[in-house]
């Protein structure tokens, strides 16, 4: 199966150029859902389609629960492991509220929309 045909169930995606643009479409990442298949899905972008460059979309996200958050680090290890990258954009308030009580907003490289994260993953690539 290739990245085209490939249907998760919690995300979508597209393609520009090297980077994927994965859309959580979720409103909460918490315990509710399975976040074990979240992450599965989230981690197939990067061991079964070794994708490298990666912009997560959040922008239907209002809350992520920390076991939601920890996928999120285990993504961008996985990523930096293989010399890939992870930016994620289109916070809402209340999701980068979350991530900036538990001192991870900087962890991560934000951007405000998918255009600006595909073009901050671009020159990473470079």
């Amino acid at each position: 199966m290739s990245l085209a045909e490939y249907k998760p169930e919690h995300f979508s995606h597209e393609t520009r150029g090297d980077v994927v643009i994965v859309k959580v479409i979720q409103e909460k990442l918490s315990e509710e859902q399975n976040l074990e298949e979240i992450g599965q899905e989230l981690f197939r972008y990067v061991d079964q389609y070794d994708s490298r460059l990666l912009a997560l979309d959040c922008s239907l996200v209002k809350y992520a629960s920390s076991s939601a958050i920890g996928k999120l680090i285990t993504l961008h290890r996985k990523l930096n492991r293989i010399d890939g990258h992870l930016a994620i954009c289109g916070l809402q308030q209340s999701f980068m509220e979350i991530l900036q009580a538990a001192r991870l907003y900087n962890y991560f490289k934000v951007s405000d929309t998918a255009e600006a994260a595909v073009a901050v993953l671009q020159g990473e690539s470079e």
